[in-house]
């Protein structure tokens, strides 16, 4: 007996080392994450003096959605917005909205939500550059925001438009029809991602931009535009891919010669802590850095089960994660053939709210087991919001059921972000890496004392 608790004691002491060498170890995209920090300190200082900058905005909206939420910001945008509001275009207004709500601000009391959708028509929709579309979606999502009764303007329109510059390569293009864009294709696929559960159209489009994508990755595991790689399309087809739930550092289309795009992102970082445009580039470049910033985040949102990157809504409650992971494993289970067991999980699947229904894995599979649909599950985009409740006291918006993200809540996402959990294909939640490792390292030394003791308990029977 004594030899077994010498044995187990010498196991844990081997054990501690590790698990503390593990809790002191970031993972690469995480001490990416701190290197772009370090560099914004040397390079651009605090990027509340920098309101209205894009690559700064958008350094703010990165950190806000890496757990790291700036108030300071979020208070001299709307300062700024106050007093520069008549002379900022659409693309200012939509990175203005997503960077002060990722920093805890109010787009809809300060009258920037409204000014940006007083940009917008159905009918004028067309005049409109795709990549302003497709933010002004993202935006409207990112609280699910319900536009007011009588407003010309629907999500339905949005989406039909942007679908209706998609080529037969699966590409979207912004300036010329005959150029295929793989960086507005991979900003289509995060702007659908909500409605893939919801509409066919979209879901067999969405597929073909996503084939697109895959075509232009490279042997390096960058990502191709207009020919070249670069940094930015790497990082928008990462963030396109975790929109949807993919790993992209698992799914064999984004895989080459053993490389992830993880791995083709961080091969554009330099020594400072900051990103290159492309692969000459000697020096980092603000707008790389800041992509990659976000592109970064959302994969780790995606690893740990959080809300999608630009779903701005408060993190999920621990019941939810219990739900969509009991779901999940239900539908994966499914016969298929049964219809009575496939209409009780249609049943809780339909009781999700359209926006949720985007973190629940295997739709697909539910869907095939009613080939010719069925009513009330599937939904139109102008539903997404609207099925989630009324709007409450505000004519003009109101975000329903959770606000933009506030400072508590993302101060919560830092715990989370913690864990590099691996996910299902729509982002569900796991046990972390460090975790697992240690409870591996813990059940392999409970074996060995199991069979140790085995051993002793065998030997000392046959003495007798």
């Amino acid at each position: 007996m004594k030899k077994i608790i010498a044995f187990f004691t010498a196991c844990v002491l081997l054990i501690a080392p590790l698990a503390a060498y593990a809790e002191t170890t970031l993972s690469p995209e995480k001490e990416a994450m701190n290197g772009i920090l370090e560099w914004q300190s040397e390079n651009v200082g605090s990027v509340s003096l920098h309101v209205g900058e894009n690559a700064c905005d958008w350094l703010a909206f990165s950190a806000g959605r890496s757990g790291k939420p700036d108030e300071s910001y979020a208070k001299a945008a709307l300062v700024y917005y106050s007093s520069n509001s008549d002379r900022l275009t659409v693309p200012d207004l939509e990175r203005l909205s997503l960077a002060v709500s990722a920093n805890g601000g109010d787009i809809v009391g300060s009258g920037i939500l409204k000014a940006l959708t007083d940009n917008f028509t159905n009918g004028e929709l067309s005049e409109k550059l795709i990549n302003q579309l497709i933010f002004a979606l993202i935006v409207l999502d990112s609280g699910l925001y319900e536009l007011p009764e009588g407003a010309d303007l629907s999500r339905q329109a949005l989406v039909d438009e942007i679908l209706s510059r998609q080529l037969d390569s699966g590409a979207l293009w912004m300036m010329n029809e005959t150029v295929p864009e793989t960086d507005v294709t991979a900003m289509a696929v995060t702007a659908l991602s909500p409605y893939v559960t919801g509409s066919g159209e979209v879901r067999a489009a969405v597929s073909r931009m996503t084939d697109f994508l895959s075509a232009n990755v490279t042997d390096d595991a960058t990502v191709k535009n207009w020919g070249a790689p670069s940094c930015e399309t790497t990082a928008q087809t990462i963030v396109a891919l975790c929109s949807l739930g993919i790993d992209p550092t698992a799914d064999e289309r984004f895989v080459k010669n053993g490389k992830t795009l993880l791995d083709g992102l961080l091969s554009y970082r330099r020594d400072d802590g900051g990103f290159a445009h492309n692969e000459s580039g000697s020096g980092s470049d603000a707008y790389a850095t800041a992509q990659s910033f976000y592109a970064l985040s959302a994969y780790l949102r995606c690893k740990t089960g959080s809300r999608a990157l630009y779903d701005l809504r408060s993190e999920h409650s621990d019941e939810f994660f219990t739900e969509v992971t009991s779901l999940s494993i239900g539908i994966y289970s499914l016969d298929t053939s049964d219809e009575a067991a496939a209409k009780r999980i249609l049943d809780k699947y339909a009781a999700f709210a359209p926006g949720d229904r985007r973190y629940i894995s295997g739709f697909e599979k539910l869907y095939s087991a009613f080939p010719e649909g069925f009513d009330g599950t599937f939904f139109s985009p102008d539903e997404i919001a609207s099925n989630e409740g009324a709007a409450l006291g505000d004519d003009l918006f109101e975000p329903i059921g959770a606000s933009s993200q506030s400072l508590t809540a993302a101060d919560e996402n830092v715990s989370r972000l913690e864990a590099s959990s691996q996910t299902s294909s729509q982002g569900g939640r796991g046990i972390g890496v460090r975790e697992t490792a240690f409870l591996i390292s813990v059940a392999v030394v409970a074996a060995a004392v199991i069979v140790l003791n085995h051993t002793v308990m065998k030997r000392t029977k046959n003495r007798k």
